[in-house]
């Protein structure tokens, strides 16, 4: 969730997803503590990025078959609120499923897969990881590296 949303927003993100938990590396910065003070919620403290990136731990075991899960919430972004309150978009594992799919599909006779040019490369991604316009970049970096 965004810590540009004001209070107000980020009340109805969180009452409209149901949300349960907000997990964060740093749980008295972008704006949790007044968050929680609004919508008692559960905050748990996990590792910062660079931990998670240079440490092993043990699998996360997920037992459901693509069948039973595809239809359940692989991520929640959100739009940004600029027109009304922001509104959130729920993406299925079906959905990314589908979108990874085509990032492989072949380009069209005399066009070019714009992802072709990026493989084996390191992505960085512009937008934020919160907002729907990061959906494009983030399934194209997360394929490629």
């Amino acid at each position: 969730m965004s810590h540009r949303l004001e209070l107000p927003d980020r009340e109805a993100l969180l009452r409209s997803t149901s949300c349960k938990a907000i997990l964060s590396a740093d749980p008295l910065g972008f704006n949790i503590p007044s968050t929680i003070a609004k919508y008692p919620i559960s905050v748990f403290q996990v590792p910062p990025l660079s931990t998670l990136l240079n440490e092993t731990f043990p699998a996360y075991s997920y037992t459901k078959k693509f069948e039973e899960a595809r239809h359940d919430p692989f991520i929640v972004l959100h739009t940004s609120g600029t027109a009304s309150v922001p509104r959130p978009m729920v993406l299925s594992n079906e959905w990314v499923a589908s979108f990874i799919q085509s990032l492989h599909a072949p380009a069209l006779p005399g066009m070019e897969v714009l992802e072709s040019r990026l493989k084996g490369r390191r992505v960085v991604v512009m937008f934020t990881p919160f907002h729907v316009s990061t959906l494009s970049s983030t399934g194209v970096s997360t394929q490629l590296t």
